[in-house]
Formats: C-alpha cells, sequence, structure tokens
C-alpha cells in the first residue's frame, strides 16, 4: 500500500541534504520536492524498505531525478541519478524501514 508523503520539508534539511547529494559543482543547481510537485509516479515496496520513482517531466532547467528515502534510522538514501521515464529506486538498509520519500532533481 502506498504510504502517505509528507507534506512539506524543513529549508534548513532540503539545503543539507541537497549538499550532501551533489558535487560541490551541483550543490547550487539541486533540489528535494514532493512526487506530487511533479510528474511523477512513485510506490513503497512490501517490506516498506524502498522507494522508487519515475518522472515523465522536471521543471525547466533540471535533467535528472533520483529517488530519496528518508530512513527510520535517520539515514537518507539516494538512488540512481537517471533521466525522464526511467525508475530510481533507494533502499534502507538492515533493520531501516522507509519513513517517507522524495525525489532529487539536477
Amino acid at each position: 500500500m502506498r504510504k502517505i508523503l509528507a507534506a512539506c520539508l524543513l529549508a534548513g534539511s532540503a539545503v543539507a541534504l541537497a549538499t550532501a547529494m551533489a558535487s560541490p559543482a551541483q550543490a547550487s543547481t539541486s533540489s528535494v520536492v514532493r512526487p506530487a510537485d511533479l510528474a511523477c509516479s512513485d510506490y513503497n515496496d512490501a517490506h516498506g524498505t524502498a522507494y522508487a520513482v519515475k518522472c515523465s517531466s522536471l521543471p525547466p532547467g533540471y535533467t535528472q531525478y533520483a529517488a530519496v528515502a528518508y530512513c527510520s534510522d535517520g539515514s537518507v538514501q539516494v538512488g540512481d541519478w537517471v533521466g525522464l521515464n526511467t525508475w530510481s529506486e533507494a533502499y534502507c538498509s538492515g533493520t531501516s524501514i522507509l519513513d517517507h520519500g522524495y525525489v532529487g532533481t539536477r
């Protein structure tokens, strides 16, 4: 069953995650958004450990996206950066389960 995604993300957390996800040269152009703000499909696996997303369009200036999983152990896992219409998956490891997911764009 699809988990309800969190409605907002604190600005400081978004900046920290965008910086962590991107190399220094890319940090200023990366962002984290909810799938509802993009033309994306997303799902959680049956075990509650993975978050996946597939987008058919992105905001102007962005060419790639990645699934971003916020895990119950406090870790943030980032899937592969992909182009349009490709699934990106992020996995929580060990005994950690998925808390919520977002889409990283760059």
